[in-house]
């Protein structure tokens, strides 16, 4: 796709790049977090907003095991907040941390998010997704695995949080609940949080803290995974993700703010995998994903007044376009990173 311009951003430390995350600070700056799966530390590199990269890349976790999930976000003071799953050295206990660097480059010590002090779970933290609010307070949205249920941690103030389980309908979560959770937040605060419930019905579901947190809505009855959650510049939550009924990628709005309008953006092959969205200022959707099909990374963006959807290939060269992550600058130029398997690679797209 000629639109965007790809660079391979680490190839060096092995494999690396697997999965990743990144957002753009004020001064045009991009941040990139990632993983090394093999060592299970966790990378930090930034590139200007002139295209240079910043190398050596900072190691901002590497004990235990690191980064199996992990999320970034950028608040207004330009502080760079990651949520990271950490594994101890027995694999008998995984737990969702929290690390921050500020704009002057200096990073925090470790904070726990949940390490299951308060439920007994030995599992929590996995599908991690981080949204911070306008006093730059993270709130996490997340899956309990031990427990089968979403929980939405929200601080209160730093270090502190409150945590709600997401789905209310606990008969049929206790069966599994919570998987691909994934958050937003609207401009008055309120979390919005949608997830996989593979329960009685198998079905994706949708949690909103705006109208007191008293239920839980299914979006969509057929199976759903990879999914993602933004809310648009109107308030209105939408998400993108891989219908396994057809393997296709759909993408759902609240549009009239109690049902949801479901269309099908790409149902070329096996596409949608880790389907990641994010909006451009002016309200328009741009999606990427994985297609499995020809090991492909695809870029959707709806375009034009007849509301259709241009659907291209952005990187195809080799078995590439895993766990992509997307985002939009504050000058509506699209970023992306993700992850070459052939190579073991971390890569990067960007808006021309």
């Amino acid at each position: 796709d000629e639109r965007f311009t790809v660079e391979t951003v680490d190839s060096s430390s092995g494999d690396v790049g697997y999965p990743s995350a990144i957002q753009v600070d004020s001064a045009g700056v991009a941040h990139i977090v990632y993983a090394e799966p093999d060592f299970g530390y966790i990378y930090h590199v930034e590139r200007s907003s002139n295209g240079n990269w910043g190398y050596p890349e900072t190691v901002i976790a590497d004990s235990g095991w690191s980064g199996e999930w992990l999320d970034i976000a950028i608040d207004s003071a330009d502080n760079v907040q990651v949520a990271f799953t950490w594994v101890n050295s027995s694999w008998t206990s995984r737990e969702l941390d929290f690390i921050y660097m500020d704009a002057s480059g200096w990073w925090s010590s470790v904070y726990y998010v949940d390490n299951g002090s308060d439920t007994g779970s030995n599992d929590v933290g996995a599908y991690v997704d981080i949204k911070i609010d306008s006093a730059g307070l993270p709130s996490f949205a997340y899956l309990d695995a031990t427990r089968g249920v979403p929980v939405l941690a929200d601080y209160t103030t730093f270090g502190n949080a409150i945590y709600i389980d997401a789905d209310y309908n606990l008969w049929d979560a206790s069966m599994g609940s919570g998987f691909y959770a994934t958050l937003g937040l609207d401009s008055s605060g309120y979390d919005h949080v949608a997830y996989y419930n593979i329960g009685l019905s198998s079905d994706v579901r949708y949690s909103s803290l705006a109208n007191g947190g008293a239920y839980s809505e299914v979006i969509d009855p057929d199976t759903g995974i990879y999914i993602d959650l933004e809310v648009r510049n109107d308030n209105t939550p939408c998400i993108a993700y891989l219908s396994t009924g057809g393997n296709d990628l759909r993408y759902a709005c609240r549009d009239n703010g109690s049902s949801w309008s479901i269309e099908t953006v790409d149902s070329s092959g096996s596409v949608g995998g880790w389907a990641s969205l994010a909006f451009l200022s002016d309200g328009t959707p741009y999606i990427a994903y994985f297609d499995e099909s020809n090991s492909a990374l695809k870029v959707a963006s709806l375009t034009g007044s007849n509301g259709n959807w241009d659907v291209s290939t952005l990187d195809d060269s080799g078995d590439v376009g895993y766990a992509p992550y997307i985002t939009v600058d504050h000058n509506d130029i699209v970023h992306i990173s993700y992850y070459d398997a052939g190579n073991g690679a971390l890569k990067y797209a960007v808006g021309n």
